[in-house]
Protein backbone atom coordinates (compact mmCIF):
# COMPACT_ATOMS: atom_id res chain seq x y z
CA UNK A 1 0.00 0.00 0.00
CA UNK A 2 3.16 2.62 0.98
CA UNK A 3 4.57 1.87 -2.18
CA UNK A 4 1.54 2.48 -4.30
CA UNK A 5 0.80 5.47 -1.90
CA UNK A 6 3.86 6.45 -3.21
CA UNK A 7 3.58 5.45 -6.35
CA UNK A 8 0.41 7.47 -6.38
CA UNK A 9 1.79 10.54 -5.04
CA UNK A 10 4.15 10.46 -8.23
CA UNK A 11 1.52 10.11 -10.35
CA UNK A 12 -0.18 12.55 -9.14
CA UNK A 13 3.18 15.01 -9.30
CA UNK A 14 3.76 13.99 -12.66
CA UNK A 15 -0.22 14.96 -13.44
CA UNK A 16 0.33 18.33 -11.75
CA UNK A 17 3.46 19.26 -13.80
CA UNK A 18 1.73 17.80 -16.85
CA UNK A 19 -0.62 20.55 -16.48
CA UNK A 20 1.84 23.27 -15.51
CA UNK A 21 3.94 22.35 -18.77
CA UNK A 22 0.10 22.78 -20.56
CA UNK A 23 -0.50 26.05 -18.82
CA UNK A 24 2.96 27.15 -19.82
CA UNK A 25 2.86 26.05 -23.40
CA UNK A 26 -0.56 27.56 -23.69
CA UNK A 27 0.34 30.96 -22.22
CA UNK A 28 4.19 30.67 -24.74
CA UNK A 29 1.60 29.94 -27.42
CA UNK A 30 -0.16 32.83 -26.68
CA UNK A 31 2.14 35.29 -25.85
CA UNK A 32 3.61 34.25 -29.48
CA UNK A 33 0.58 34.88 -31.28
CA UNK A 34 0.21 38.38 -29.84
CA UNK A 35 3.57 39.01 -30.40
CA UNK A 36 3.39 38.62 -34.08
CA UNK A 37 -0.13 40.06 -33.84
CA UNK A 38 2.00 43.14 -32.81
CA UNK A 39 4.38 43.61 -34.93
CA UNK A 40 1.98 42.62 -38.14
CA UNK A 41 -0.38 45.89 -36.30
CA UNK A 42 3.00 47.77 -36.90
CA UNK A 43 3.90 47.08 -39.84
CA UNK A 44 0.39 48.33 -40.51
CA UNK A 45 0.35 51.42 -38.77
CA UNK A 46 3.78 51.93 -40.34
CA UNK A 47 2.65 51.52 -43.76
CA UNK A 48 -0.39 54.14 -43.21
CA UNK A 49 2.33 56.56 -41.61
CA UNK A 50 4.25 55.74 -45.09
CA UNK A 51 0.82 56.30 -47.23
CA UNK A 52 -0.25 59.69 -45.15
CA UNK A 53 3.30 61.11 -45.89
CA UNK A 54 2.85 60.05 -49.21
CA UNK A 55 -0.43 61.67 -49.42
CA UNK A 56 0.26 64.98 -47.96
CA UNK A 57 2.89 65.06 -50.51
CA UNK A 58 0.93 64.53 -53.51
CA UNK A 59 -1.80 67.10 -51.35
CA UNK A 60 1.34 69.32 -51.36
CA UNK A 61 1.87 69.44 -55.06
CA UNK A 62 -2.19 69.64 -56.06
CA UNK A 63 -2.37 72.42 -53.82
CA UNK A 64 0.91 73.80 -55.54
CA UNK A 65 -0.75 72.93 -59.14
CA UNK A 66 -4.20 74.20 -58.99
CA UNK A 67 -2.47 78.29 -57.02
CA UNK A 68 -0.53 77.59 -60.36
CA UNK A 69 -3.21 77.25 -62.76
CA UNK A 70 -5.57 79.59 -60.13
CA UNK A 71 -2.47 82.26 -61.37
CA UNK A 72 -2.69 81.49 -64.72
CA UNK A 73 -6.36 82.07 -65.32
CA UNK A 74 -6.15 85.07 -63.52
CA UNK A 75 -3.83 86.01 -66.19
CA UNK A 76 -5.84 85.19 -69.01
CA UNK A 77 -8.60 86.83 -67.04
CA UNK A 78 -7.20 89.75 -66.93
CA UNK A 79 -5.41 89.65 -70.49
CA UNK A 80 -8.99 89.19 -71.90
CA UNK A 81 -10.05 92.30 -69.82
CA UNK A 82 -7.51 94.52 -70.99
CA UNK A 83 -7.12 93.23 -74.76
CA UNK A 84 -7.57 95.66 -76.88
CA UNK A 85 -6.58 93.35 -80.11
CA UNK A 86 -4.13 92.34 -82.05
CA UNK A 87 -3.22 95.98 -82.90
CA UNK A 88 -4.38 99.26 -83.07
CA UNK A 89 -3.59 101.01 -86.38
CA UNK A 90 -4.45 104.38 -87.38
CA UNK A 91 -3.79 105.89 -91.29
CA UNK A 92 -3.49 109.12 -92.60
CA UNK A 93 -1.37 109.19 -95.47
CA UNK A 94 0.79 106.99 -93.00
CA UNK A 95 0.58 104.07 -91.27
CA UNK A 96 0.99 104.09 -87.34
CA UNK A 97 0.52 101.71 -84.75
CA UNK A 98 -0.61 103.03 -81.44
CA UNK A 99 1.61 102.54 -78.12
CA UNK A 100 0.08 99.98 -76.10
CA UNK A 101 2.09 101.19 -73.06
CA UNK A 102 3.55 104.54 -71.49
CA UNK A 103 6.54 103.22 -72.05
CA UNK A 104 6.33 102.25 -76.14
CA UNK A 105 4.98 105.77 -76.34
CA UNK A 106 7.61 107.53 -75.15
CA UNK A 107 9.80 105.06 -77.46
CA UNK A 108 7.58 106.79 -80.20
CA UNK A 109 7.96 110.01 -79.57
CA UNK A 110 4.87 110.56 -77.41
CA UNK A 111 5.22 112.51 -74.15
CA UNK A 112 3.09 113.28 -71.11
CA UNK A 113 0.63 116.37 -71.72
CA UNK A 114 -0.72 116.59 -68.25
CA UNK A 115 1.28 118.59 -65.26
CA UNK A 116 2.22 116.84 -62.66
CA UNK A 117 4.34 117.67 -59.34
CA UNK A 118 7.95 116.28 -58.25
CA UNK A 119 5.91 113.28 -56.48
CA UNK A 120 3.98 113.00 -59.87
CA UNK A 121 0.50 113.55 -58.57
CA UNK A 122 -1.83 115.43 -61.50
CA UNK A 123 -2.00 119.16 -60.81
CA UNK A 124 -3.51 119.80 -64.12
CA UNK A 125 -5.23 117.57 -67.16
CA UNK A 126 -4.08 118.22 -70.87
CA UNK A 127 -8.07 117.13 -71.05
CA UNK A 128 -10.63 116.65 -68.43
CA UNK A 129 -9.00 114.59 -65.55
CA UNK A 130 -10.41 111.16 -65.02
CA UNK A 131 -9.11 109.12 -62.10
CA UNK A 132 -5.89 107.15 -62.67
CA UNK A 133 -5.26 108.20 -66.45
CA UNK A 134 -2.46 110.14 -68.23
CA UNK A 135 -2.59 111.82 -71.22
CA UNK A 136 0.30 111.40 -73.61
CA UNK A 137 0.61 113.14 -77.28
CA UNK A 138 2.99 114.28 -80.07
CA UNK A 139 3.27 117.80 -79.47
CA UNK A 140 2.68 120.18 -82.43
CA UNK A 141 2.53 123.60 -81.18
CA UNK A 142 -0.03 125.32 -82.65
CA UNK A 143 -2.17 129.28 -81.37
CA UNK A 144 -5.60 129.29 -81.69
CA UNK A 145 -7.74 132.08 -80.77
CA UNK A 146 -4.73 133.58 -79.36
CA UNK A 147 -3.73 130.61 -77.12
CA UNK A 148 -1.22 128.80 -77.35
CA UNK A 149 -1.56 125.24 -76.76
CA UNK A 150 0.06 121.57 -77.02
CA UNK A 151 -1.33 121.01 -80.91
CA UNK A 152 -1.20 117.15 -80.80
CA UNK A 153 -3.42 115.61 -83.16
CA UNK A 154 -5.13 113.24 -80.77
CA UNK A 155 -4.11 112.46 -77.07
CA UNK A 156 -3.72 108.68 -75.21
CA UNK A 157 -4.77 107.73 -71.93
CA UNK A 158 -2.88 105.36 -70.39
CA UNK A 159 -3.74 103.98 -66.57
CA UNK A 160 -1.52 105.48 -64.09
CA UNK A 161 -0.49 102.09 -62.41
CA UNK A 162 -0.19 99.62 -64.98
CA UNK A 163 0.67 102.33 -67.88
CA UNK A 164 -1.36 100.70 -70.41
CA UNK A 165 -3.57 102.06 -72.52
CA UNK A 166 -7.14 102.74 -71.99
CA UNK A 167 -7.97 105.08 -74.53
CA UNK A 168 -8.05 107.63 -77.34
CA UNK A 169 -9.33 111.43 -77.22
CA UNK A 170 -9.48 113.52 -80.43
CA UNK A 171 -10.10 117.33 -80.03
CA UNK A 172 -10.96 119.85 -82.85
CA UNK A 173 -11.01 123.38 -84.08
CA UNK A 174 -14.01 122.81 -86.90
CA UNK A 175 -17.15 121.62 -85.89
CA UNK A 176 -18.29 118.39 -86.16
CA UNK A 177 -21.39 116.55 -85.51
CA UNK A 178 -22.50 116.26 -81.62
CA UNK A 179 -23.06 113.74 -80.34
CA UNK A 180 -21.14 111.34 -80.56
CA UNK A 181 -18.74 114.54 -80.31
CA UNK A 182 -18.80 117.11 -77.60
CA UNK A 183 -19.01 120.91 -78.10
CA UNK A 184 -16.79 123.22 -75.06
CA UNK A 185 -17.52 126.51 -75.73
CA UNK A 186 -15.28 127.64 -73.25
CA UNK A 187 -12.65 124.98 -73.44
CA UNK A 188 -10.86 123.10 -70.63
CA UNK A 189 -6.70 123.68 -69.28
CA UNK A 190 -4.65 123.18 -71.83
CA UNK A 191 -6.98 124.36 -74.65
CA UNK A 192 -8.93 127.45 -73.51
CA UNK A 193 -11.05 128.23 -76.45
CA UNK A 194 -14.08 126.93 -78.14
CA UNK A 195 -13.37 122.89 -79.61
CA UNK A 196 -15.52 119.58 -79.80
CA UNK A 197 -13.57 116.42 -78.29
CA UNK A 198 -14.54 112.45 -79.58
CA UNK A 199 -13.41 110.14 -76.30
CA UNK A 200 -12.67 106.84 -77.59
CA UNK A 201 -12.16 103.91 -74.85
CA UNK A 202 -10.73 100.48 -75.65
CA UNK A 203 -11.20 98.97 -72.37
CA UNK A 204 -13.51 99.59 -69.84
CA UNK A 205 -13.81 103.45 -69.19
CA UNK A 206 -12.40 105.05 -65.59
CA UNK A 207 -15.01 104.86 -62.72
CA UNK A 208 -15.52 108.62 -62.48
CA UNK A 209 -16.13 109.09 -65.55
CA UNK A 210 -18.73 112.00 -66.52
CA UNK A 211 -18.44 114.07 -69.17
CA UNK A 212 -21.92 115.34 -69.47
CA UNK A 213 -21.29 118.26 -67.12
CA UNK A 214 -18.27 119.41 -69.19
CA UNK A 215 -20.63 120.48 -72.54
CA UNK A 216 -21.52 123.66 -72.28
Amino acid sequence: MKWILITTGVIIVASVGTFAWLSYSTSQAQLTTLERDNAELQQAVLALQTTATAMDARLAAYHQVAAYQEELAHSLRLGLNDSIGDRLVITEAAYEELPKTITEAQTQGYSLLDTVDSEGDLVEAACFAHEGTLHYGKRASRTTDGVEWHGAPFLLTYNTNSEKLLGMVLESTSPQVAPPWEYHAAGHPGMDFSHWSLHLWFTDPPENLSLAHHVE
